[in-house]
């Protein structure tokens, strides 16, 4: 059985083809792994009970944009309130903006690559979000929906 713990990494239980019980296999040693083959397992899993789902929807929104260079740039901070932010590179050169899912961005240390006239939009994340220029400067228009 496949089980995601309070820190968000998968922990897998495993029986194999010698009949050999292995548990608790992390992500790192799945990764490894060649092919995983899951049988027995239902196409659909019947729910007992009540299930309530609640959509992740903001009611408001802050526009701001951000001038980017080659030092790192707090894009947003960290925001337990935001349900999403969406950041679109705004340059009017080819520059791109690293983006960090931390306090500070740098050419080594990233999360995603936005390159010019690209968006991306960051979900089930509340920390802080840095930008750093590759080359050049550039402008980010941040969209935060709390």
């Amino acid at each position: 059985m496949a089980l995601i713990n309070a820190f968000g990494a998968i922990a897998l239980d495993a029986t194999l083809k010698d009949g050999t019980q292995v548990t608790g296999l992390s992500a790192a040693t799945l990764a490894a792994l060649e092919s995983i083959t899951v049988q027995n397992f239902p196409a659909t899993q019947a729910v007992t009970g009540t299930v309530s789902v609640t959509p992740n929807r903001g009611s408001t929104s802050a526009l701001t944009s951000v001038a980017m260079t080659t030092a790192s740039a707090s894009l947003t901070a960290l925001d337990t309130a935001r349900r999403r932010a969406v950041l679109f590179n705004d340059a009017a050169s080819a520059s791109m903006v690293l983006v960090a899912f931390a306090a500070t961005a740098s050419a080594a240390a990233y999360t995603v690559a936005l390159p010019v006239g690209s968006s991306y939009v960051v979900e089930d994340y509340t920390g802080a979000v840095s930008g750093i220029c590759a080359a050049g400067t550039a402008t980010i228009k941040v969209t935060v929906i709390t």
